[in-house]
């Protein structure tokens, strides 16, 4: 029997306020500029503790697993490719809708941010049934080392930071191998 073929997805997180999760699953995406309310994008992290992270900096109040759930948004390799093809139109100087961001401080450095500049559908296949993106919502585990901070930038591999959520089977984020 021939094991099934492995697929590389970008996953994605966000964590969101637990009374904003029923709008999100009612209308079936994550609203332009979701947390920080910027008009112009999205911002999705590479892990979840750095999801959780950015939320502690956008949200009044604690992030636990009392107050937000952790959205992790898949991207299949076919919906990587349509969303860094599509264009978001002229209000974005027609920039890709999904694109990688990098940092400079006289070198690059990767912060393990996306950016998405409409909203985020959170399931989404084309007419013919290929699956574009897709989406879990998952409860916050809590740190088991409570100073536990975001870590540096990109050097590491996605796999050495601290499981926050269930196992993720053939499934990695990027850079991770």
């Amino acid at each position: 029997m021939t094991p099934p073929p492995f697929v590389l997805e970008l996953s994605t997180f966000v964590a969101v306020r637990n009374e904003n999760v029923g709008d999100c699953i009612a209308s079936n995406k994550l609203p332009l500029g979701y947390p920080n309310g910027s008009k112009n994008y999205t911002g999705l992290r590479e892990t979840p503790l750095a999801a959780l992270e950015r939320a502690k900096i956008f949200d009044d109040g604690p992030v636990t697993k009392h107050t937000h759930l952790l959205l992790n948004i898949c991207f299949t390799p076919a919906g990587i490719a349509y969303y860094t093809l599509e264009n978001a139109g002229q209000a974005h100087n027609f920039a890709s809708v999904l694109s990688k961001m990098t940092y400079y401080k006289g070198e690059p450095i990767d912060w393990g941010v996306w950016h998405f500049l409409t909203d985020v559908p959170l399931h989404l296949e084309t007419d013919d049934g290929t699956l574009l993106v897709h989406s879990e919502w998952e409860a916050i585990v809590e740190l088991t080392d409570p100073s536990e901070t975001t870590p540096a930038p990109r050097k590491r591999k996605l796999d050495d930071m601290t499981e926050l959520t269930a196992e993720r089977t053939q499934r990695i984020g990027p850079g991770g191998a």
